[in-house]
């Protein structure tokens, strides 16, 4: 009796019995579950990619920045030269004093925008005393200390250096004037610039609101010149440094380690991480080109994780609120649908208890229940006209079946119940039917030849479907039996079964492709005939794979005065595979074929330890070839593996 029917209680009656919630529990573990977990499995990649987006724009700003200060330091370096070149031509004019010099140094570093030009001399004492300078202060002052700290092999250098009486780093552009006679530095001029100066270089163009900080570091890790006021005077060292004490008096903030930052989409180059005030950071420190410094840009960790979750709240409520109102209107409509429903089932349910006569009509918001109602009614009234025709088919398939059982029947008594035993041969066989029965087949039997056991055997596939291959695949396994028992060759046997089942076929068309061998267990001496039949593949203990098979056409086709044979050595851990085309015709979804070059690459990786384990291993890669895909012919496999 159905739940509709009048004569039970409706148990679809109420809010919890609607098909609105029905619809929005199967919507939520269906839909909105897969969506949620969907959804966070797209913000860890997102997640991954902001990372390594950020990193990328990092760098990218820091190569801009070292770029604009490399080319501020070619200017310097000009203008140096250029004032290196005036003041020669200044000192070489008559009565011009050093006052005037100084008051020229002042002039041009005022236009400059700088802190201070100034020459250091080295004295007969050897020690470096600045006799000319834009600040008065400076003259007559010793600077040695200044100088131990650069490198004076290079003509020009940038640099920061710490002054201790103002306790503040500046960075400086210094050029060597070597002497022609001795090629040793007489002379340094410099100029120093403020920090302001070199801020505006570096600086990136940027909100108020952007974390991002870029500072100079010098060869001893420290930061004397930074965006973020924070970082100035820490000192950074790398996580494989060795950390050395200061030249100068000034001691470090805090002294920073920097470790390369390890990432799971991989490592990015010139990329680090380090910890500031408690909070992690993430940098990219890039060398500056023609000096000793380097260029970090950093950012707090908590700003970009601050930035991606507020990014990923905003995504979930508008998926929220998406879900919620989606909800309510799916289930309003569905509840205004389920009265027509309710009609449509109420007329499924008379025709269920056998009211033939009951028939559905169109209700109001019907929508698409008032075309499967109509389409109930078509399929109602088509139901008496083919029920005569329903009981036909009923007997048709059952006949079927019975034909369909008594073919699987005769196709399992042809394969032998057991296999013959030889002790220098490991012997493995194996068969999957097809969803229709087929004629394939293989034996195995001992024959007496000259004294000596000969192992027999044949893989065969008889051509059609159904019960009448399976007889013809029956016919030809006896004639195979009957003459390969007796002493002749192969050829002979071969061309004798031929001509009968020819006979036996008339002009049906029938034919059998068959690859058909005789094996002496003494010699291991394999005389075989392919007969149109896929070839064998033989696996040398090398690893190197053989296709072994003959000229010529099936069994049956036509026939034969001469059936070509060949014949090889067989040596210990030779592995033979014979199989039907079930195999190579074995297809995807894309009907892709899995094809002889597969099987030959199969036969050729497997190490074929054992001959079951071949035809077990290969039958799995098919499995896994076809996907499930369902096969239209049978796969049979025999394997002989050479003790």
């Amino acid at each position: 009796m159905s739940l509709f029917s009048p004569n039970k209680g409706n148990k679809f009656s109420g809010l919890w019995g609607s098909l609105a919630v029905r619809v929005m529990v199967v919507a939520l573990c269906f839909l909105v579950i897969p969506l949620l977990i969907s959804g966070i499995i797209s913000y860890i990649r997102e997640y991954r990619e902001d990372f390594k987006e950020l990193y990328t724009q990092l760098k990218i700003l820091g190569l801009g920045r070292t770029t604009v200060l490399d080319q501020f330091n070619q200017l310097e370096y000009q203008f140096l030269d250029m004032t290196d070149e005036l003041l020669r031509l200044k000192a070489q004019q008559p009565g011009v004093s050093p006052d005037e010099i100084n008051y020229y140094l002042a002039k041009i570093g005022k236009e400059q925008n700088a802190k201070a030009i100034f020459v250091l001399t080295k004295d007969f004492k050897g020690r470096w005393t600045c006799t000319n300078a834009s600040i008065p202060y400076m003259l007559g002052q010793d600077y040695t200390p200044y100088v131990d700290q650069q490198t004076l092999s290079q003509e020009h250098a940038a640099m920061i250096l710490y002054d201790p009486h103002s306790r503040r780093g500046y960075y400086v552009v210094t050029k060597r004037i070597f002497s022609p006679s001795s090629g040793r530095v007489e002379t340094i001029l410099d100029i120093t610039l403020s920090n302001q100066t070199i801020l505006e270089r570096i600086a990136l163009i940027k909100k108020d609101t952007d974390p991002t900080a870029v500072s100079l570091i010098n060869p001893e890790g420290m930061v004397y010149i930074s965006t973020n006021p924070d970082l100035l005077f820490n000192q950074f060292f790398f996580s494989s440094e060795h950390l050395s004490d200061l030249a100068t008096e000034v001691r470090p903030k805090q002294k920073i380690q920097v470790k390369p930052r390890e990432m799971a989409f991989g490592n990015l180059s010139d990329s680090f991480v380090f910890k500031f005030e408690g909070n992690r950071q993430h940098a990219v420190i890039l060398p500056i080109e023609g000096s000793d410094l380097k260029l970090m840009v950093s950012v707090p960790s908590k700003k970009f994780i601050d930035h991606f979750l507020n990014h990923v709240s905003q995504v979930s409520i508008t998926l929220l609120i998406v879900l919620v109102l989606g909800s309510i209107a799916a289930y309003w409509l569905t509840y205004k649908m389920a009265r027509p429903f309710r009609s449509l089932c109420g007329v499924m349910a008379a025709v269920e208890e056998g009211d033939l006569n009951a028939r559905f009509e169109d209700q109001k918001m019907g929508f698409e229940i008032n075309i499967v109602g109509e389409f109930f009614n078509n399929a109602v009234n088509s139901l008496l006209e083919h029920m005569h025709l329903a009981e036909n088919e009923r007997v048709a398939k059952e006949t079927f079946a019975k034909e369909l059982d008594i073919g699987r029947e005769v196709q399992k008594s042809i394969l032998p119940k057991r296999v013959p035993a030889f002790s220098d041969f490991e012997i493995a066989s194996g068969f999957i039917a097809a969803k229709e029965v087929g004629g394939d087949f293989y034996d195995l039997f001992v024959v007496q030849k000259e004294g000596d056991d000969h192992l027999m055997f044949s893989m065969a596939d008889t051509a059609g479907k159904g019960i009448s291959a399976c007889f013809y695949s029956l016919g030809m396994r006896s004639m195979l039996r009957s003459y390969g028992a007796t002493s002749a060759p192969l050829d002979q046997v071969l061309m004798q079964t031929n001509n009968v089942f020819c006979q036996d076929t008339g002009d049906t068309g029938v034919f059998v492709t068959a690859w058909v061998a005789y094996l002496d267990e003494k010699t291991k001496m394999l005389t075989y005939s392919s007969c149109g039949h896929p070839p064998a593949l033989l696996k040398r203990k090398s690893g190197a794979v053989e296709k072994l098979t003959t000229p010529g056409i099936a069994l049956g086709a036509s026939h034969l005065d001469h059936i070509p044979t060949d014949r090889t050595q067989l040596e210990s851990g030779d592995v033979l595979l014979a199989y039907t085309d079930g195999i190579t015709e074995a297809h995807n979804a894309q009907n892709e074929l899995y094809g002889e070059a597969r099987v030959a690459k199969y036969l050729e990786s497997h190490p074929c330890d054992h001959a079951q384990k071949v035809i077990d291993d290969l039958l799995a890669d098919i499995a896994e070839f076809t996907a499930n895909v369902n096969q239209f012919d049978d796969m049979t496999l025999l394997v002989i593996k050479v003790i």
